[in-house]
């Protein structure tokens, strides 16, 4: 019995992505970290919607010549924190969106740039490296710069 290309396409990319959510998704909330990034991110949001205090700076870069990042990942997380009624479980919720979104967004962009095969190898590479997978679970800025990296060079 042959395989059809679709039914290759279809079978490779649900294998790939099953891994993909098993190694992320697995004991997620046993497993993150609560740690000061996310408490910082936790009151910001907190005074965001209870005391209606925008904020127009981010956090400060700890080091010698620190600086200040833009405030995106606050206002990307607080409509997940008001999923969970301002509770850090909204940090679930937006790991496990952005996680999905970078799997199907990077698939995709790749694609496009490459071919399908180098497309699902990279993305099978991506699930299966253990370090990447600890590190796609951390609730703080760097999260977004694969996805933004991916978007750039496409």
């Amino acid at each position: 019995m042959r395989i059809s290309n679709r039914m290759a396409i279809i079978l490779s990319l649900s294998i790939v992505f099953i891994l993909f959510a098993l190694f992320r998704f697995y004991n997620l909330h046993h497993r993150i970290m609560f740690d000061w990034d996310q408490e910082r991110d936790a009151w910001q949001i907190y005074d965001l919607f209870k005391n209606f205090k925008p904020t127009l700076i981010g956090p400060r870069v700890v080091g010698p010549n620190g600086f200040f990042l833009p405030p995106y990942f606050i206002y990307i997380l607080a409509p997940f924190y008001l999923m969970a009624n301002l509770h850090p479980f909204g940090m679930l919720l937006f790991l496990g969106a952005y996680n999905i979104g970078f799997f199907f967004g990077g698939l995709w962009i790749l694609n496009k740039l490459f071919k399908y095969k180098s497309a699902i190898l990279f993305m099978l590479f991506w699930t299966v490296n253990f370090l990447l997978a600890r590190y796609d679970v951390i609730s703080w800025n760097p999260v977004m710069l694969p996805l933004c990296i991916l978007g750039t060079w496409y």
